[in-house]
């Protein structure tokens, strides 16, 4: 099932409850505003009066009014990003004050800010990086590689097709990085280039270690030839 969020003249409501597939036409409620489990959480975790940390989406159009209107709730805007088709703030509300935060007309979304962890060590027991590192990458495949692939001349490389890579970040101080003629090697605009690089290559070097690539001692990630 999919939900949609139109604007549409009274008139139209009828129309559009007459078509086939339709389920349900109805007005957006405060409720639908709030990320799932959202008030359960929040009620588990803080007490009416903890000032709590919530990402707010406002609808296309609303920035200042809508930003006027959350301030005026006793809220504190610690950072607003203009960068999307809507604009995004993360505030410093009472925990009182949900409800009356997705009451507001201008307001999209609601949901609390989480601190962003590094899951690389996760990842790349999923993705095989794990199995590459402890020299078992080549079971049931060639049995005669394994064991060979650190510190006896066994080489990898990597061809990888991505956004770029931030070339002078220090995880890949160990890594040997070339790049096609004309390819990004900055990375600056997104960065799903140098987290994919990490996971292959990456030293762990800014995390104790922890989110390391496959080869410890580093690799090449070179042209596709």
């Amino acid at each position: 099932m999919m939900t949609l969020e139109v604007v549409m003249t009274p008139g139209s409501r009828g129309k559009v409850a007459r078509i086939d597939g339709v389920r349900w036409v109805g007005v957006v409620q405060p409720a639908f505003k709030l990320h799932p489990g959202l008030e359960r959480d929040m009620a588990d975790r803080f007490t009416p009066g903890d000032k709590v940390s919530l990402q707010v989406s406002l609808y296309p159009g609303e920035d200042e009014p809508g930003l006027s209107q959350v301030r005026g709730l006793g809220a504190r805007i610690l950072k607003v990003d203009r960068g999307r088709l809507f604009l995004v703030a993360e505030v410093e509300v009472p925990a009182a004050r949900l409800q009356a935060l997705a009451r507001i007309p201008t307001v999209r979304y609601i949901e609390l800010v989480y601190e962003p962890m590094a899951l690389n060590d996760r990842a790349r027991a999923h993705n095989g990086m794990a199995a590459i590192a402890n020299d078992t990458f080549s079971a049931g495949i060639d049995a005669s590689l394994d064991g060979n692939d650190e510190g006896s001349g066994f080489q990898v490389k990597y061809a990888h097709m991505d956004t770029g890579i931030y070339i002078a970040h220090p995880d890949f101080t160990t890594a040997s990085i070339t790049f096609e003629p004309g390819a990004d090697s900055s990375d600056l605009d997104n960065g799903h280039g140098t987290h994919t690089s990490g996971s292959l290559v990456g030293n762990g070097s800014q995390s104790a270690s922890v989110p390391e690539g496959a080869p410890p001692s580093g690799a090449a990630i070179g042209p596709n030839r």
